[in-house]
């Protein structure tokens, strides 16, 4: 975002796209990555990215999510879901150290990657086939909510930037600010 970014306290912050069917990552080949720092210590969900109908109740309705792990601090999660299944995996190495990583969630295919700093730290193991989940949902940004339960994200997030391409697939040196659009 030019020289700030979005900062987000973790007591309610985020922020949330309007219903878009050109954000609906269903199939074919994409791209999400943006920066982000967080120092938080503890343990809990906090959601970075995420495409849902807004009240996470069943797993169909959700359709892609990027959060902190609520079992490992500093631990990241990539997370594809088609029908009831969720596919989690967990990208290797922690990045709660108040310093700016580089995050890239891509698809070729039907593989599925998770990259920081331009290095793939995580392959979804048995990959999701086909179409994802679909809806007439939001993108959230720094939050999500289970019902009654809401978890937000605590540290920046800059630079967000979301194609239908895969622009990554192999490791590379992270680049920024994007210039194209």
């Amino acid at each position: 975002f030019g020289t700030g970014s979005l900062l987000l306290d973790g007591t309610g912050d985020y922020v949330t796209t309007p219903t878009a069917s050109d954000l609906d990552l269903i199939n074919g080949d994409f791209t999400i990555e943006f920066w982000f720092k967080t120092s938080r210590a503890g343990t809990g969900i906090m959601p970075m990215i995420v495409r849902f109908n807004g009240n996470a109740i069943s797993r169909t309705n959700i359709q892609y999510f990027i959060h902190m792990s609520r079992d490992v601090a500093g631990q990241i999660m990539i997370v594809p879901y088609k029908s009831t299944t969720n596919y989690d995996t967990v990208l290797s190495g922690t990045y709660n150290d108040g310093v700016y990583h580089h995050l890239a969630f891509v698809r070729t295919g039907d593989v599925f990657k998770g990259y920081i700093d331009g290095t793939l730290q995580g392959t979804v193991a048995t990959p999701p086939t086909g179409v994802l989940n679909t809806g007439s949902w939001d993108t959230w940004i720094g939050g999500y909510r289970e019902g009654s339960i809401f978890s937000y994200f605590t540290g920046n997030i800059d630079e967000l930037r979301i194609s239908m391409t895969a622009r990554y697939t192999a490791n590379f040196t992270p680049t920024g600010p994007f210039l194209d659009v």
